[in-house]
C-alpha cells in the first residue's frame, strides 16, 4: 500500500502537493501497490469526495509509524536516493526482484512535494511516458478529487452562469500574501502586472469572440485591481475570499479559495494563461480540459512542455 500523506507540517503549497500525489499514484501502479491519500493538514472532506482513495476508510491511521510501516520523508531527493541505494545493494537484480527489494514492506507512507515518478521509473528501467502522467493529472477533478455540492455551489456563485471564460493565473510571490508577511520571495511579476494583462487583452480581443469573460487568480489582489481597469469590471470574475497559502498557518477557516480557483482554471475556462514555473498554475494547466494554454508572456504552452518543468 502506498499512501501520499499531508499531515500538519510544511510540505509545500497546493501545486507542490499535487505533483507529489500524482507521482505516488503513478508509482503505485509501477510497483503494484494500492494507492491512498491521507490529507490531514486541511479539512478537504467538505470540498471533495475522494472516498475511493481516502486512507482513513482503509486502515487504522494510528498504526502509521509502528511496525509494518515505512515513512519516506524528505521531498524531492530522498525517495530517489532510497531507490538508487536499494538497487545498488542488490546483485544483478531482475526486474521483479528489484521491485520487491526497493519496497519490501507491505505499507509505505510518502511525504512528497514534487513529480519525480519518471526519475524513479528510469532508475528501475520503466519508461513512464508524458501521456501516462498527463492522463493522471486529467483525472484530478473527475476521479481523484470529485467536487461536492458545497464546492460546486461556491464555483457557481463566483461564475454566475458566465461562459467563454479566459483564466489568468499570476504568481507574484509569497511576500504578497497575508499568511507570508515575513517572507521576501518575489517572482518579479508584481510590477509588470499592467503590462502582462494589457498584452493578454490585446491577444484575446484579436482572437476571441467579443463576449469573452476573464477569471483572475493571484497571490496578490493587485492582479484583480489592475484587471478591472483594463477590462470592464462586469467581465472580470474574481473569488474575493482571503488569499492564503496552504503551507502556512491559515488566517481564515475557509481555505477553499485555493482549491476553487484551481478548479475554475482547469474546468471552467476555454483559454488559460499561467505563470510558467508556478506549480499552482502548472497543475491547473495539466489538469485542464483543453489545450489552449499560454504563459503570461503570451507564448503557447503544450502540456508536454509544462510537464518537463514539474
Amino acid at each position: 500500500m502506498f499512501i501520499i500523506s499531508y499531515p500538519n507540517m510544511l510540505l509545500g503549497g497546493y501545486g507542490d502537493r499535487i505533483h507529489g500525489l500524482i507521482a505516488i499514484k503513478i508509482l503505485s501502479k509501477v510497483f503494484n501497490h494500492d494507492f491512498y491519500i491521507l490529507w490531514d493538514k486541511e479539512n478537504i472532506i467538505d470540498l471533495f469526495d475522494y472516498e475511493k482513495y481516502n486512507a482513513k476508510n482503509i486502515t487504522n491511521i494510528k498504526e502509521i509509524g509502528s511496525n509494518g510501516w515505512n515513512l519516506i520523508d524528505g521531498g524531492k531527493l530522498r525517495l530517489v536516493d532510497h531507490v538508487k541505494n536499494n538497487i545498488q545493494n542488490e546483485d544483478k537484480p531482475d526486474k521483479d526482484k528489484t521491485y520487491k527489494y526497493i519496497f519490501p514492506n507491505e505499507h509505505y507512507v510518502f511525504h512528497l512535494n514534487s513529480n519525480i515518478c519518471r526519475k524513479i521509473g528510469n532508475i528501475v528501467g520503466v519508461n513512464i511516458t508524458d501521456e501516462e502522467i498527463i492522463n493522471e493529472y486529467q483525472k484530478m477533478y473527475t476521479d481523484i478529487f470529485k467536487p461536492k455540492e458545497f464546492f460546486l455551489k461556491k464555483v457557481d456563485n463566483i461564475i454566475k452562469g458566465r461562459t467563454n471564460i479566459v483564466g489568468i493565473q499570476i504568481r507574484c510571490g509569497d511576500k504578497y500574501m497575508v499568511t507570508n508577511t515575513r517572507e521576501t520571495h518575489s517572482t518579479g511579476t508584481y510590477h509588470n502586472i499592467d503590462k502582462y494583462l494589457t498584452a493578454i487583452k490585446k491577444q484575446c480581443d484579436e482572437t476571441m469572440d467579443s463576449s469573452y469573460n476573464i477569471f483572475i487568480t493571484s497571490d496578490s489582489d493587485e492582479a484583480y485591481k489592475t484587471g478591472i481597469k483594463i477590462w470592464n469590471k462586469d467581465r472580470v470574475i474574481y473569488n474575493d475570499d482571503i488569499i492564503q497559502h496552504l503551507d502556512r498557518k491559515p488566517v481564515d477557516e475557509d481555505i477553499s479559495k485555493v482549491f476553487v480557483d484551481s478548479y475554475i482554471l482547469s474546468m471552467c475556462t476555454c483559454k488559460l494563461y499561467i505563470t510558467y514555473g508556478s506549480n499552482y498554475g502548472m497543475v491547473s494547466a495539466l489538469s485542464c480540459i483543453h489545450d489552449n494554454i499560454y504563459g503570461i508572456n503570451y507564448a503557447h504552452l503544450s502540456k508536454n512542455k509544462i510537464l518537463k518543468n514539474t
